[in-house]
């Protein structure tokens, strides 16, 4: 990517279209299309979505579904590598492969130098990193965590890596949620505050 390449919001908008609905399958077009323009995607933190469709995203209350973005979403070419931040050990690896879930993710347990566990969540991975990944194997700040996976592997999205900061998982595992309802937004800022 080069050091002048835009950068585009992939979410909420994209310039003049900002205010525009666009149909899910023309935004994961568009998205895409950045891809080989070799521009950057950024899809931010505690952003309100409404591409959150499914019945996985409904809530139990009435007219209240999970739109609001916990991690940070980062367009890449699928193939592309994805490292660990920081030593860690795996503690979770599957393939969620229900439509508009995160298809491969990988969860990996980090400490702090007092010794304070906290976890980063790496979902729409390759489907090989499945086989490469094992629970409690130990990987190396910049060691692969896998890679991006394309859009028949990675839960039906645009290729990208979401990346998500949680101090518990919650005893979920790869299940823990990457989207939270409205009125849960303050319990899920402490679970998952903002990695950036």
């Amino acid at each position: 990517l080069a050091a002048d390449a835009p950068i585009y919001g992939i979410n909420t908008g994209f310039g003049m279209l900002a205010n525009v609905r666009i149909p899910d399958d023309q935004l994961v077009a568009l998205q895409e299309n950045l891809i080989l323009s070799h521009c950057a995607g950024i899809g931010r933190y505690l952003e309100d979505r409404d591409v959150y469709t499914g019945d996985a995203y409904a809530t139990g209350e009435a007219g209240e579904r999970r739109t609001i973005h916990l991690g940070v979403d980062v367009l890449l070419p699928p193939g592309a590598i994805v490292a660990a931040p920081f030593d860690a050990v795996v503690v979770g690896v599957e393939d969620r492969a229900r439509p508009r879930d995160y298809g491969p993710v990988v969860l990996l347990e980090h400490a702090t130098p007092d010794g304070m566990p906290f976890f980063t969540l790496f979902g729409h991975l390759a489907r090989a990193c499945i086989g490469d990944r094992s629970v409690g194997e130990r990987l190396c700040a910049g060691g692969e965590v896998g890679r991006i996976g394309n859009r028949d592997e990675n839960g039906g999205w645009a290729p990208h890596l979401h990346f998500q900061l949680l101090v518990s998982h919650l005893g979920q595992g790869t299940a823990v949620h990457g989207v939270a309802p409205r009125s849960q937004l303050d319990r899920w800022r402490t679970i998952s505050p903002d990695p950036n």
